[in-house]
């Protein structure tokens, strides 16, 4: 039996239920563990991250979108997931934490070596 299903862009839950459904949120990759029915959402992003960079240059509008994911879909994880240049320096993963339970990790993916990079991102699925 498989461990996980894996569903993209689908629009389970909308920011407002009432008056009726507004505002559909579409998360790239929704990841649900079949067990403890945890679930994961993973969004990506193709914008080039730098060290030089406020926030690295991670929008204030994508880091909404990804606290209210968390919110609505009462994600165990949330993850932004970027391509990996050589305008970072070493990072491998960031992480934001709201002080509210609300955690952002922001992770890369290596598009010479996607194997590995997303073995790296599938070990969040364990936690």
């Amino acid at each position: 039996m498989e461990k996980y299903s894996v569903t993209s862009q689908v629009s389970s839950y909308a920011l407002f239920d009432l008056p009726n459904r507004k505002f559909l949120m579409k998360p790239d990759i929704v990841v649900k563990r079949k067990t403890y029915k945890a679930i994961f959402i993973l969004d990506t992003k193709w914008k080039i991250l730098s060290d030089m960079k406020s926030n690295y240059g991670i929008s204030q509008a994508d880091m909404y979108q990804m606290y209210a994911y968390q919110e609505k879909y009462n994600a165990q994880n949330v993850t932004l997931l970027y391509p990996a240049t050589e305008r970072l320096s070493t990072i491998q993963e960031i992480e934001f934490q709201s002080g509210d339970g609300v955690t952002v990790k922001v992770k890369f993916i290596d598009l010479f070596n996607v194997k590995n990079s997303i073995s790296d991102i599938v070990s969040c699925f364990n936690e």
